[in-house]
């Protein structure tokens, strides 16, 4: 298996896009970032005809050696990633060219996915059960954000999302979506204004994490095995009518008078 793949997409307009997405301006201008591992790839336009990348980092920027991003975003100021392993998020000012050095770095416990809207910039800490938010205009080596969650509050937090100026969390192992419709109320741990995905009532799971609406591929396949073969064996048949009202077509009682049986009838 390969490194997962962060995903940072800069648009005029909130897209619908895997990880994060992040507004800039000018609203007519389209970015595509992609990291993981020590590999970072840079659209100036979104592929959508399988163009290559305009930019490749492998393995470092400038002095910066890569031991294992996880996350990358990018807004009107800042280029930014996170390797977890190093406890860092590296701030560049715009797209650095590979010899650049950081502007700044973050200190942060264990960073993954990144996003910022370039008013917040928020960075998930799934192993710390938190999220970490900073003020894009306060941005500097000293900065430390506000924590956000916590034990008890998040459970191995998979993402969080910021958007203009509204803060998304993904509370993973909860089965939750915290939602701040202003990020200054997480940062003063305000509760969030909804929490999509809770429980509905006693006895009413979330179906958030309700599994059985996301069956593994296995089960897919395993499904259209069984399927398969009864697809085949009806081909070029026609299923027996019977009148409404009446209790199903006479080929019905005649399966079971073979054997001797009948059915039973309310």
């Amino acid at each position: 298996m390969g490194k997962p793949l962060e995903v940072a997409v800069v648009v005029g307009t909130i897209p619908t896009v895997s990880y994060a997405a992040t507004q800039k301006v000018p609203p007519d201008v389209d970015e595509l970032a992609l990291a993981g591992g020590q590999l970072v790839a840079v659209w100036s336009r979104l592929p959508l005809n399988a163009e290559l990348p305009d930019l490749v980092y492998r393995d470092q920027i400038g002095s910066v050696r890569f031991r294992d991003l996880r996350g990358v975003a990018l807004d009107d100021r800042y280029f930014y990633l996170a390797d977890e392993p190093a406890n860092v998020v590296y701030v560049w000012r715009g797209l650095p060219s590979a010899g650049a050095e950081p502007a700044f770095t973050l200190s942060v416990n264990g960073p993954s996915r990144l996003s910022s809207d370039g008013t917040y910039l928020a960075v998930t800490q799934t192993f710390d059960h938190a999220v970490r938010v900073f003020r894009v205009a306060e941005l500097s080596a000293n900065a430390a954000g506000s924590r956000v969650g916590g034990v008890g509050v998040f459970n191995l937090p998979q993402g969080a999302t910021v958007a203009a100026g509204a803060l998304f969390v993904a509370n993973t192992s909860f089965n939750g979506l915290h939602v701040w419709r202003n990020a200054e109320d997480a940062m003063a741990s305000r509760p969030a204004g909804a929490i999509l995905g809770t429980n509905a009532g006693p006895g009413k799971a979330p179906q958030i994490g309700d599994a059985t609406l996301f069956p593994r591929n296995e089960e897919v396949e395993l499904s259209w095995s069984v399927i398969d073969p009864l697809e085949e064996f009806w081909s070029g048949t026609k299923p027996e009518l019977y009148r409404a009202g009446e209790w199903g077509p006479k080929c019905a009682d005649d399966m079971l008078a073979r054997d001797g049986r009948v059915w039973r009838r309310p």
